[in-house]
Parts: C-alpha cells; structure tokens; sequence
C-alpha cells in the first residue's frame, strides 16, 4: 500500500532512522540500563494474552516481532518510513519469522474497524503530528474485547522533574550554556510534538479509551551527575542501585522514566 499524505497533518519525514535521535543521549551506565529495561517492560506487556491479531503502529525495525509471533500473535506492522519498512522485514527474516508490514502513518490506519486484538506503539506516540486523532484510530481498529499497550518516556518521572531543576541551577551559575539542549529539556523543540505524560494521553484518549494500568521502569536515567556516579564505582554495585530503583519505579509507575500504559474500550 503506497503511502498519501493527508492535507490537514503537518509534513512526516518519510525516511526516519534513530540513529541521529540516540546520539542526543548520555552515554553511560543508567543509559545502558534504562534502554535495556524500556525495551523489557515494554514486551513483557505487549505479549501477554493468548495471541490473535495485533499491530505495531509505527513499527520501525519491528524489533520485538519474532518473540511476539512465537508467543502466537499474528504480527502486522505500520510505519511511515521506507529505510524501517526494510529493516523491519529483513530483521524478521534474519529470526524466521513473518510479519506483514504496510507504509502509512498512525493517524490514517488502512485497516477496517476492530480488526485487531492488540495494538501496540513503543516510543513513536510522541511523534505523530497528531497524537490525540493516532489514539482514535487504534481504538477504531481495535475489537472490544482487545487491549492498546502505549510506551513513551515519561515527563512527568521525578528523573525528569529533579533534573529540570538542576539545570536551571546550573544555567543560573552558567555552568551550562545558554541555549545548549539537555536530556529532559521541552522536547519539543526537537521532534517531538508534546511532553509523554500519562495525563496527556488520557486527555488525548477522553471518551474513546479507559486506562486500565500503568507500568514503570527505571529511575533516575540522566539526572546530572548520576551517570558519573556510576562510571566510577564498581560495576556490582551500580548494577544494584539501578535494579533497586527500578523495583521502585515498577511499585510507583508515575515516577519512573519510563511508562507502559494498557487501554480499554469503555
């Protein structure tokens, strides 16, 4: 299916790739940590059930799929990029598996009503030019008795919230540049549209979706200073201090750096 873009959306850039993205991020232990464990929480909720149809809206390279399609889920894949769509197939071919990818964006899926019985979207929600009609559209597609998994990194995380408070410290004493771009900083003044929040998608989400649950991962990713802190101490024990707060994190999702939400149909 070629892709159309519609008139009222602002442009989609067509051959999107992560790389530019993650080279913005610090490169330390609570990265390598939280990348991991994003990744983790994310598939742990997305596979649960007894299999059936689900889609990956804006799929990228698919990278959860052959464990989904093990786990007896029919896996179809949307996503506006042509560079992903290739990667996506190939990467499933590479593990044996099959999966049916279509181009398109999440606003406008090619798919008819309640077609499906669990969509999914990890980390893309926040780039869609419009998130609120990307939410109407996996509830459109979805059956009723089905489930819409959402994870995004979370701006309203106490990471989030103590970091943006030493940074105006710090832009204060100029400790940092004016105008240089931090991890947590507004993000959309770079690609994203809005703030991942779970009151934001409940707001876009109001009269088409309930949420059910929320799940949270990791604490602490890129406040200043803390991914030195455990550069330079032995690597046991910053593994520990970094499960240890992610068992916190799991206990009070709303604090963490990044949340899995779960939607009904009310």
């Amino acid at each position: 299916m070629s892709y159309q873009r519609p008139d009222d959306l602002a442009p989609v850039d067509l051959g999107w790739q992560p790389e530019p993205l993650w080279e913005e991020w610090p490169n330390g232990r609570d990265t390598q940590f939280v990348m991991w464990r994003m990744e983790q929480a994310f598939r742990d909720v997305a596979i649960q059930g007894g299999g059936g149809r689900m889609l990956d809206v804006a799929c990228g390279n698919a990278f959860h799929a052959p464990e989904f399609v093990r786990a007896g889920w029919r896996v179809y894949g949307l996503e506006p990029s042509s560079e992903m769509i290739v990667r996506a197939n190939a990467y499933a071919a590479d593990h044996g598996v099959r999966i049916d990818v279509v181009r398109g964006i999440g606003e406008y899926l090619p798919f008819e009503n309640e077609t499906f019985d669990r969509v999914i979207c990890m980390s893309s929600l926040d780039h869609y030019a419009n998130p609120a009609a990307g939410m109407r559209e996996m509830a459109r597609v979805l059956r009723r008795d089905g489930r819409i998994v959402i994870g995004l990194v979370n701006y309203a995380g106490l990471g989030c919230r103590l970091s943006r408070a030493l940074y105006r410290a710090q832009r204060r004493t100029r400790l940092v540049p004016r105008g240089k771009r931090l991890l947590w900083d507004d993000p959309t003044e770079g690609e994203h549209t809005f703030e991942g929040k779970t009151k934001t998608l409940q707001r876009f989400a109001a009269g088409t979706l309930e949420l059910e649950r929320t799940d949270g991962a990791s604490l602490f990713w890129g406040v200043p200073g803390w991914g030195g802190i455990l550069g330079v101490i032995p690597g046991g024990v910053s593994n520990r201090l970094l499960h240890g707060l992610d068992r916190i994190a799991r206990r009070v999702p709303n604090a963490s750096d990044f949340v899995v939400t779960t939607w009904r149909k009310p």
